[in-house]
């Protein structure tokens, strides 16, 4: 389809055909859902152009769609003040077929939702939540609604509040935040965020505290500027973010977890806190330096501040 297609009915009528196959968004094209819902699930593809929701708030289990299959990097937005959530109806899961390309989500205005109920991902690719407004996994107190998210091939890149009552995994995840406000956050949206691959936050301190799983790595390549090193593990939230519950950078128990200063001189970290803490990591979480700086014998002692890079030095046995 090119132009704009929006969607002018709800219920089981089937607006887009009873086979509910077929429907392509082409570059430039944009299919409005208007806020209508209860087709009973049609699958898309979106081949280039938007996905989108001008209409007003809408259901959780709208049921709008069964599959989506991107064939080009798409978009999916709400331009004005349009909660709406990809689930299936009665949350039925949802399968987004990403196949290494790129979703793109802009969520307009403050407190307005961007809502995944059982979503899966298949193929990999590139998940960016440009701007927001709420992204939200799951809904409060439903069941049906909050199995986990599971994303371990894609990457996020987050720049919206997080309101998780559902657990996500996904493989690197970037906290792009200058600046974001959690509005009427409460401390029941706090469920896992699950880092597998790269954890990089901004220069900012401002992030949602995520968990770092065995073979993840803490990018701090967007430290290098005075003063932001160490990076403290717990988020400087103020306002009505100052209650969320997770605000902390977690790590697996028993989890090896490389934390990566390969764009820094190293000798000039020696003897300082590269990573901080509120509360000290498990005896059973090792940290491990970045291949690069690893072999300039330099490791890393951890206590209750936090992680130091020290020099391992040279052994010579003399007999």
């Amino acid at each position: 389809m090119g132009g704009t297609l929006k969607a002018g009915v709800e219920g089981t009528i089937n607006p887009l055909g009873a086979q509910k196959t077929g429907l392509k968004v082409d570059a430039g094209a944009v299919f409005d859902v208007n806020a209508k819902g209860g087709w009973g699930g049609y699958n898309l593809t979106l081949a280039g152009g938007k996905l989108q929701n001008s209409g007003g708030g809408m259901n959780a289990n709208a049921g709008l769609f069964t599959n989506i299959t991107f064939t080009a990097n798409s978009e999916i937005s709400m331009p004005n003040n349009s909660q709406w959530a990809l689930a299936g109806a009665n949350y039925n899961p949802v399968t987004i077929y990403l196949d290494g390309k790129t979703l793109k989500t802009d969520i307009y205005q403050v407190d307005i939702n961007l809502i995944f109920c059982n979503v899966k991902f298949v193929g990999g690719g590139y998940f960016n939540v440009n701007s927001g407004g709420n992204f939200q996994t799951g809904v409060k107190g439903t069941a049906a609604a909050n199995n986990e998210i599971v994303a371990t091939d894609v990457d996020l890149r987050m720049n919206a509040a997080m309101r998780l009552y559902a657990p996500i995994s996904v493989r690197n995840y970037e906290a792009a935040y200058a600046t974001i406000d959690w509005v009427g956050c409460d401390s029941t949206e706090s469920a896992e965020l699950k880092v597998h691959g790269a954890f990089k936050p901004s220069n900012h301190d401002v992030f949602y505290g995520c968990t770092m799983m065995d073979g993840s790595l803490v990018d701090l390549s967007n430290r290098t500027a005075a003063g932001k090193l160490p990076f403290h593990t717990t988020c400087a939230m103020t306002g009505n973010s100052a209650s969320c519950a997770h605000k902390s950078v977690t790590f697996a128990p028993r989890a090896t977890v490389t934390v990566d200063l390969s764009s820094f001189d190293a000798k000039t970290l020696v003897n300082t806190y590269v990573l901080t803490w509120d509360a000290k990591p498990a005896d059973s979480v090792k940290f491990v330096p970045d291949a690069a700086t690893a072999s300039r014998s330099y490791k890393f002692t951890k206590d209750d501040t936090g992680l130091k890079l020290i020099s391992a030095g040279f052994s010579i046995f003399v007999r």
